[in-house]
């Protein structure tokens, strides 16, 4: 990732969703998931909370456990070992996955394995269709969900005819037409340029404040700094869970579990290596060039 621009600013002071019941998060108990014919596991007793109104962004290098977390969380694997409950319904209980997936939408790393449509509008009505909604009610989530993903004038257009960035958007905007508690992004931005990465951030963060619990699995240590936490996998284990400035400012922890850190905690490194006190909470270059103009 050397010489990538970081420019997803992080706001802070964040008001979350005041929700407290197991309706408004996804957690764990002794996650433990075993892919057939494997030995190890993939998934190594994971105990871990996710509350809606949160932004929470998944790290790990390849083979860290990110997607089959992911598929956890959403029911489309069965822990081994442990449970998963998602808000409010136990996963190993085939009977509740309608209602899990009801609430929990996911979006995949290519989205044009999602995309069924024949236009932008018939696609994204596609999931509120399944639920059997009436439908004026279905008209209305799809005009709601282009909207909020910012592809209103998109609607009749062939999906296929799209750029990756606008596909991806599309996927979104048919997850956000479920009324979703949380959205699941399993590497959503890995196949886009940056300018596409950086507005779907931006969306993850409104949503954020809109009360949508998103959970961001990727591999993009500056899509970070718009978490509210960081959770880092490593050999499928939980290794930290902690506030962005607590981990990306650790470049010795990140780099021990195979993740370059970010050039600006290089750079402040070697400020401090230079007795310079910089404040830990800079994460950003923007940060750090304000920090210098005091």
């Amino acid at each position: 990732m050397k010489g990538r621009k970081q420019t997803f600013m992080p706001a802070r002071n964040r008001q979350h969703a005041d929700i407290s019941s197991d309706y408004g998060r996804i957690y764990t108990q002794g996650l433990t998931y075993i892919y057939p014919g494997d030995e190890e596991p993939a998934l190594k007793n994971i105990d871990i909370t996710f509350d809606r109104g949160v932004f929470y962004a998944v790290i790990g290098r390849n083979g860290s456990g990110k997607s089959t977390l992911a598929k956890c969380l959403n029911a489309l694997l069965m822990p081994t070992c442990g449970k998963v409950i998602a808000c409010g319904f136990d996963t190993s209980i085939p009977e509740n996955h309608r209602e899990i997936r009801k609430r929990i939408s996911i979006v995949f790393q290519n989205p044009q394995t999602q995309i069924i449509g024949t236009t932008v509008e018939e696609d994204v009505a596609f999931g509120p269709e399944n639920l059997c909604l009436e439908p004026q009610e279905i008209k209305r989530r799809v005009k709601d969900a282009l909207a909020l993903a910012g592809i209103s004038e998109l609607s009749g257009n062939n999906p296929h005819n799209l750029s990756m960035g606008e596909k991806q958007l599309v996927a979104i905007a048919g997850a956000l037409a479920m009324k979703p508690h949380f959205i699941l992004s399993d590497e959503s931005t890995s196949m886009l340029d940056y300018p596409s990465r950086k507005r779907i951030i931006t969306l993850f963060d409104n949503l954020r404040e809109m009360g949508v619990g998103i959970i961001h699995f990727t591999h993009f240590l500056e899509e970070c700094l718009l978490a509210d936490r960081i959770i880092l996998l490593n050999g499928g284990v939980m290794v930290a869970n902690a506030k962005p400035s607590s981990i990306l400012r650790n470049s010795g922890f990140l780099d021990s579990h195979g993740i370059e850190p970010l050039p600006v905690s290089l750079i402040c490194d070697k400020l401090i290596s230079l007795g310079c006190n910089v404040p830990q909470n800079i994460i950003t270059a923007e940060e750090l060039m304000t920090w210098f103009a005091l």
